[in-house]
């Protein structure tokens, strides 16, 4: 096996911050956003590990996983999401992937599921610790928003799609800019009572254009 990644991401802020840590770990990892950029890469370079987010825009990355084991059969492939279920890992494992995980997911836990002991791949010791771990921080804080403004801004509810703790995430939302975790949360719920009545406002507005003419 070699050291070249592959990383398949639509979202280019996940995906700097992944490909950025695995260079610090002296991996060869480069990353692109859809599915022909990734087949056309993997053909060129060949790479052993392929993380593929499991939604591409309006395209599913499941359906990266032969073609990109069809370019190289030792490929390991992981899909990563933020949107897991028992169905997509089965339907995944079953066409080649070697591991499904939920995000977030931190690049040890990454190069666990690859079968790749993080204790033996030595970071970058001439980089600051905080810059290193800055930019994982923003991809993990990132998702724990997308989780809250799912559920409204309920915690508990956020966490379990986070397979997290509760008490673990309104840590993290106290700690998060000195911000406090109340805050944060009666802000999203608060945008998405906004956003309710404004599409209520939109659907009234529709059916009295299409009420017949002289209907009260």
């Amino acid at each position: 096996m070699n050291n070249k990644m592959l990383i398949v991401d639509g979202d280019p802020v996940q995906a700097r911050a992944l490909t950025r840590s695995l260079r610090l770990r002296h991996f060869d990892a480069v990353s692109v956003r859809d599915a022909e950029a990734a087949l056309a890469e993997a053909a060129a370079t060949l790479p052993d590990y392929a993380v593929v987010e499991q939604q591409l825009g309006d395209a599913s990355g499941l359906a990266l996983i032969r073609r990109l084991k069809d370019i190289n059969p030792r490929m390991r492939v992981l899909v990563l999401t933020a949107y897991a279920s028992v169905d997509a890992a089965v339907r995944a494992v079953k066409l080649g992937a070697w591991n499904y995980m939920a995000k977030p997911a931190y690049v040890e836990e990454i190069l666990t599921a690859f079968g790749i002991d993080p204790a033996a791949v030595v970071a970058d010791i001439k980089t600051p610790v905080a810059e290193k771990t800055h930019s994982l921080d923003d991809f993990e804080w990132k998702h724990i928003l997308r989780a809250l403004n799912d559920h409204d801004g309920n915690v508990s509810a956020a966490a379990r799609a986070l397979k997290m703790n509760r008490r673990t995430l309104q840590r993290k939302l106290e700690g998060r800019q000195g911000r406090a975790g109340k805050d944060i949360v009666a802000e999203i719920r608060s945008s998405g009572q906004r956003q309710r009545r404004a599409e209520l406002r939109q659907a009234y507005l529709a059916a009295r254009l299409m009420r017949p003419a002289g209907a009260a």
